[in-house]
């Protein structure tokens, strides 16, 4: 099972991406609805040479999609300084000219990097007609720096490069050159309007292999574009008024009213700013969360991971249900035929869940999990409605946002470039971009340990009380660890049978999941 190996939605991308490169197709929706190995074989096929998409570059307005309204519409103070950001170290010594011809040639082939934002439009611009990224080179060697004191210049460094960027003039990707004593590391960051989190393992990928090229000698030769985003633009507003979209109005309208019951009562603690804490899972728990602990319930990895949230949430307030946003990775199917797997660009979807939070481990874990699978289509049609179909007026909103990275690792692979650096990237969004939520929970594995970074506001949460939601959110994850590795027999609900358990009455209900045993 794809999931049971340590899959996820982002991965499986990547695993259609990697198909098409070697001469086929699979739909992603199969591997996901269908992910036992044998089954994703059967589903996949020889690649249709008529899809064709433009390999040039591609210039010319962009139509704002969702999730660049939403950000927009959020109105941060900077929103020059709203970044994504990692750092690498590059596993040998790399010339200043050769990582130049790769970084060139990344933004040839990837449209959005090019991307200027003027007069209420965002614009792509040919490599000629732009400076389309800065690299600034710093050199470390022999400085002595201690590690410590070295680790904060680089991170200072870094937070110059990020706060530099300006969507309006272009440059939109700045990057740092390290040049340290150990190794050379390269920090990237790319204004968040341009990149999401499976861009970057387009664009590290690629990277990897430009640097590779260039070192043998050889030219830079990437796979095949796919859709480019402006495509996907055109396509979405062809999609909010179809037919299909729109029946998913009332189950919508029904999660919007629901929300002000999942908001959390707080009382202001008259504090000002946003808090942070982190909490990290061994590599134990970490490898019974990712790996072993799926097949009991029939779950993926973020059905766990909420539920787990459910239940911190639960034990900190005592309340019954709460509302949260979701962020997905957009990349859904539509109403025809877009291949997106290979195109960088913010494809992130937002969208509302309401959590009923359960005394019992075992029942939180598959109502979420039936909740997760009644969502339509991974939840990206609730942003085209919202902000291309207008459906929506204002509404009150959920308290918690939360995001399931999946996992960075080392390289592994003999021929590798990159590998994970331990500098930090510094800061991707300025402090003067208020954040929108009480709680935004951000979690990924890296190098093999699962993290779960936490943002508060502190007229919400006091220090205490955040400190508190942390050690109470890795101890409800290893509860539901324990819960489903305990489980003596697999538990089929009603979404393994292809129904809602909305859909039946509780005695047919009943019966069905007494027939899976």
């Amino acid at each position: 099972n794809f999931f049971e190996l340590g899959g996820d939605s982002i991965k499986a991308i990547r695993v259609v991406s990697k198909l098409r490169e070697d001469g086929y197709e699979l739909n992603l929706h199969d591997l996901m609805a269908r992910p036992v190995l044998d089954m994703i074989s059967a589903s996949v096929k020889r690649r249709d040479k008529e899809v064709q998409y433009e390999q040039g570059e591609v210039v010319g307005t962009l139509l704002l999609t969702p999730i660049q309204r939403w950000f927009f519409a959020s109105e941060y103070t900077i929103p020059n300084y709203f970044n994504q950001a990692i750092i690498l170290k590059l596993l040998r010594r790399v010339e200043t000219e050769i990582i130049i011809e790769a970084l060139d040639s990344i933004v040839r082939h990837h449209d959005m990097l090019r991307m200027v934002y003027r007069d209420g439009r965002p614009e792509l611009l040919s490599f000629d007609d732009i400076v389309c990224y800065e690299l600034r080179e710093y050199n470390y060697r022999e400085s002595g720096f201690s590690e410590d004191c070295l680790e904060r210049e680089i991170e200072e460094r870094n937070n110059e490069l990020q706060s530099s960027i300006d969507i309006t003039t272009g440059s939109i990707m700045k990057v740092g050159l390290f040049r340290t004593d150990d190794a050379d590391h390269l920090m990237i960051c790319i204004h968040h309007l341009a990149v999401d989190w499976v861009s970057w393992r387009i664009l590290t990928e690629d990277l990897g292999i430009a640097i590779r090229q260039r070192l043998l000698g050889q030219e830079i030769r990437f796979s095949e574009k796919t859709a480019s985003y402006k495509d996907w633009g055109e396509a979405l507003l062809e999609y909010s008024s179809n037919e299909v979209l729109l029946r998913e109005i009332p189950y919508w309208k029904s999660i919007v009213t629901a929300l002000p019951r999942g908001r959390i009562e707080r009382i202001d603690t008259g504090e000002e700013g946003i808090g942070h804490i982190s909490t990290v899972l061994d590599d134990n728990w970490t490898d019974k969360l990712l790996y072993q602990s799926s097949k009991s319930f029939g779950t993926e990895i973020t059905d766990l991971l909420l539920a787990g949230l459910g239940m911190a949430i639960r034990n900190l307030t005592g309340q019954s249900k709460i509302g949260v946003y979701l962020e997905g990775h957009g990349r859904e199917p539509i109403h025809k035929r877009i291949d997106i797997d290979r195109t960088v660009g913010w494809f992130t979807s937002i969208y509302p869940v309401i959590i009923e939070l359960r005394d019992s481990i075992r029942e939180l874990i598959i109502e979420t999990k039936e909740m997760m699978r009644n969502i339509p289509n991974k939840g990206i049609g609730y942003g085209i409605l919202k902000y291309l179909s207008g459906i929506f007026p204002a509404h009150e909103e959920a308290d918690i946002t939360f995001n399931y990275l999946g996992g960075v690792s080392d390289a592994t692979s003999m021929d590798a470039i990159t590998g994970a650096s331990k500098y930090r990237v510094g800061r991707s969004v300025s402090l003067k971009n208020a954040q929108e939520n009480s709680i935004s929970i951000n979690c990924i594995t890296i190098t093999g340990k699962f993290t779960i970074d936490i943002n508060y506001k502190k007229d919400k949460l006091t220090d205490e009380e955040a400190k508190l939601f942390s050690v109470l959110y890795k101890k409800a994850l290893c509860d539901v660890v324990e819960c489903c590795m305990g489980q003596e027999i697999i538990v089929k609900t009603s979404s393994d049978f292809g129904v809602s358990s909305d859909q039946l009455p509780q005695d047919d209900l009943e019966e069905l999941l007494l027939a899976a045993f």
